[in-house]
């Protein structure tokens, strides 16, 4: 996790996110270790379906949240494995965050924040 201010509705100890009410993240010991993690470049490996892409969406979605004008990058090699893993849950994320998400068809789309932060989605294979 960068170090940056916690974000409105974030226990820092647990990296629980709660948006009005209502919790939108809450990380498995797995993932708190990762996001707790003091690594400049922290490694999260598992098998599929260990809770990888919504750890590295959520890494990200904090910071967004409490730094305005953050840009970041989010990667896959293919854009299938893109979709698979984190565009077809961006838009409902969005929408409990507060955020918009809009497709592109450079890339894959951004995620705007309210406070000027976005996260641009993209793979590698155009």
């Amino acid at each position: 996790m960068l170090a940056t201010p916690t974000p409105p509705g974030v226990d820092p100890s647990t990296f629980k996110f709660v948006v009005n009410g209502r919790v939108v993240y809450e990380p498995f010991a797995k993932q708190v270790r990762y996001h707790q993690s003091a690594a400049p470049y922290p490694l999260y490996g598992g098998s599929k379906g260990c809770g990888k892409s919504i750890a590295i969406r959520f890494d990200n979605y904090g910071p967004c949240l409490a730094v305005p004008g953050l840009k970041c990058l989010i990667l896959r090699r293919q854009l299938e494995e893109l979709k698979r893993s984190h565009l077809r849950f961006v838009a409902q994320e969005a929408q409990l965050l507060g955020a918009k998400w809009k497709p592109s068809d450079v890339g894959a789309g951004v995620l705007y924040f309210p406070n000027g932060s976005l996260i641009e989605f993209g793979h590698c294979n155009h």
